[in-house]
């Protein structure tokens, strides 16, 4: 079979032709004269040619299924399709019978002819969401390498509504080998003086100019080369396997070559292969992905966000881009598909056009260095610590567009082309750090929209939350600077702009009036100065940020401050609009206390830094909802807190919390004794808050 697709109708050509069609209400047979006519009523409409009314009836199927709307189907260039986003079909799938029985219902549209003989059960894969069941492809019962129909089951509905098809029809090979699996094992021998761990298998290989060939898949015990693959007909070596599948291309940038980061000269590209079909041949392409770090490159933002959004809606989340949405969630779902779904998103280079990809190299770069800030400073890996090296992120290096954006429905950042007065949007690694900061921060807090407050029939970026958003992202794009050795500005955006002009100056506390918020007043908000309901998040960012400006002019050592101001995320309170900035003094306050108590055992020293602190927010007229010396956290220090440091003075195990046992030890000696109770009683006496 083969399927090409024509030009697509016009909207009002295709609503007409849908219109003049009627479905059956009823179930059909699969090849029935009137599944037939409405799969071909269908393709005409949607600008699809069938060459088999197998074709038809499955088309009519699906949309039968998806309850008249047929599913989004995306086709390879053999023509097979090679992604149905829908109910594949009507029945519950509990087992791997059942998602092969699915696949039957719409074998002809993938290419198979009989999915019993050419589909092998693979693997099944569980998640939170959905449950994946993995057929490999054999031919004349020989496996292919990396050629997969994976069926993704929803957990909930028990349905299959989501298909990817690796699968490659229309093969002629001969599977009758020359050489006998003895022999490989005295040819590995002979090439790495090393034995198998198991007798070589036959397996069809693709080479690199994507010919199919048999082949012996040798595994060695050799840990340089644990896959080799033996030509099963002359005996020659196809292909030695390192320990990683992902390919690593040099690339060197040459100095005039314009990039948006200057003076990167020498950069290995990180890429991974993968196999497109061309028609009548297998060609070899690469998409710019880090695999150490799980960074991806997109070429296609639009494509890949409805991708996402489809994906999601289909796994769990009903609305991807609703205000409502759990990013964490969202993020969880986009580790699950297989990495071959995304091939039509990622800008695909061969090695002719490879001196072509020195942009997007370079933004890779920035954000791979950002990778490497959160990892080395923090142990935190990725956006979200998922995993050997966290979830997936997506990268859009050339939006044009005069910004730089961190989706939260997605893990997922873009950055700006240049303009007459800025650079491109990656040149400023503090730009970098600051989007990938929004990231981090929204996994960590699970501020869906980063803190976006709804008034008036429409929603605003601004108050509280999403002004701390901002000025965490700042502040942490700041210490990523200085991490690397590109200087100590205290200006967000300084390396963006052409002329030195920073985007924000967080030296400067106070705020100027700055664009007008959804409820029509224009405002002029400080912390202090109550309702900050309309506080704009970017300007109002900068009464959080000058608080961190403030601990490093008073002496703060950075590698301190960077990790209270990190830590401090897991004790703000989690949810939008649930926060605000005393709750961002609180977790500053709770996070130094441990940091300084861990690093610190001189008290004195303790006290100077711990006041250091209150001193930096007290500058920015942010005030604490609880002092030193409140242990049961009730928001009041009095008689009740003496009582419970006398109890610790007495037993030191009367209680476990950390943070309640910092609150107790009112001299920094590391230790709660009577001095401590006697110090507090003198507080409350003088009516006076300790910190």
């Amino acid at each position: 079979m083969s399927l090409k697709l024509k030009a697509i109708l016009t909207t009002t050509m295709l609503l007409t032709s849908l219109a003049a069609v009627h479905y059956p209400a009823s179930p059909v047979s699969a090849f029935s004269e009137e599944a037939i006519g409405a799969g071909k009523a269908l393709a005409e409409a949607k600008g699809i040619v069938l060459d088999s009314d197998a074709d038809a009836a499955e088309l009519a199927v699906l949309n039968r299924v998806n309850g008249g709307v047929l599913p989004q189907i995306r086709f390879g260039e053999s023509g097979s399709a090679v992604c149905i986003d829908g109910l594949i079909s009507g029945m519950t799938v509990r087992s791997r019978q059942d998602a092969k029985a699915a696949i039957r219902s719409v074998a002809h549209l993938l290419g198979i002819e009989d999915a019993d003989a050419e589909l092998t059960f693979y693997q099944t894969n569980e998640t939170e969401h959905n449950t994946s069941y993995i057929f490999r492809q054999v031919y004349r019962g020989i496996g292919l390498e990396n050629a997969y129909v994976t069926v993704y089951v929803n957990n909930e509905t028990g349905k299959a509504d989501y298909l990817n098809s690796g699968f490659v029809s229309g093969l002629t090979l001969d599977t009758v080998p020359a050489v006998t699996p003895g022999k490989v094992r005295s040819i590995i021998r002979e090439a790495y003086d090393t034995g198998l761990r198991e007798d070589a298998a036959l397996t069809i290989f693709e080479q690199d100019d994507r010919t199919l060939k048999l082949a012996y898949a040798a595994k060695t015990n050799s840990e340089a080369y644990p896959v080799v693959y033996v030509d099963a007909q002359d005996g020659s070596i196809l292909f030695a396997a390192g320990g990683k599948t992902a390919a690593v291309k040099p690339y060197t940038f040459q100095s005039s070559t314009p990039n948006p980061i200057n003076g990167l000269t020498n950069y290995t590209v990180k890429t991974e292969s993968y196999n497109v079909y061309n028609g009548n041949h297998w060609a070899e392409n690469y998409r710019l992905v880090d695999p150490d770090r799980n960074i991806w490159m997109i070429g296609d933002p639009n494509g890949f966000i409805n991708f996402a959004g489809n994906y999601c809606e289909t796994h769990g989340i009903p609305d991807p881009m609703s205000q409502n949405i759990n990013s964490h969630w969202g993020q969880q779902i986009l580790n699950n598909p297989a990495a071959s779904q995304f091939h039509l998103y990622v800008p695909a280079q061969s090695s002719a056009n490879w001196d072509s990809l020195y942009g997007f190299t370079a933004v890779l770069y920035q954000v791979e260095r950002a990778y490497d800030f959160y990892d080395n400073v923090f142990s935190w890996k990725g956006t979200d610590n998922v995993g050997s090296t966290g979830g997936r992120l997506f990268i859009y290096p050339c939006l044009n567009e005069d910004n730089a954006y961190a989706f939260n429905a997605f893990n997922y950042i873009q950055f700006g082309l240049e303009t007459p007065t800025k650079y491109h949007y990656a040149r400023d690694l503090g730009v970098v750090a600051h989007e990938y900061t929004h990231r981090v921060m929204n996994n960590i807090t699970l501020w869906a929209e980063s803190g976006k407050t709804y008034l008036n029939g429409q929603w605003g970026y601004c108050g509280e939350a999403a002004a701390m958003s901002e000025g965490y992202a700042d502040i942490m794009g700041e210490y990523a600077k200085m991490y690397y050795n590109l200087g100590a500005t205290w200006k967000a955006g300084f390396h963006l702009s052409r002329s030195g002009q920073a985007t924000r100056d967080i030296t400067k506390g106070d705020i100027a009036p700055s664009a007008q918020g959804p409820g029509g007043s224009w405002y002029y908000f400080q912390a202090d100065l109550g309702n900050t309901l309309w506080l704009e998040a970017h300007a109002g960012s900068t009464i959080i940020s000058h608080a961190a400006y403030m601990m490093d002019k008073l002496g703060i050592p950075r590698d301190v401050a960077r990790q209270i101001w990190f830590n401090s995320m897991d004790y703000l309170v989690k949810g939008r609009n649930m926060t605000n900035f005393a709750n961002c003094r609180d977790a500053v306050c709770r996070a130094a206390q441990e940091e300084i108590n861990r690093r610190y055992s001189s008290a004195s020293t303790r006290r100077t830094m711990m006041k250091k602190v209150y001193t930096a927010f007290n500058k920015v007229h942010i005030f604490s909802s609880y002092s030193l010396g409140d242990i049961n956290l009730d928001g009041a220090v009095d008689t009740n807190d003496v009582t419970l440091v006398t109890i610790l003075a007495r037993n030191a195990n009367y209680l476990t919390d950390a943070f309640q046992l910092s609150q107790a030890d009112l001299d920094y000696d590391g230790r709660v004794t009577m001095a401590d109770a006697d110090k507090l009683q003198r507080v409350i006496s003088l009516h006076e808050a300790y910190n």
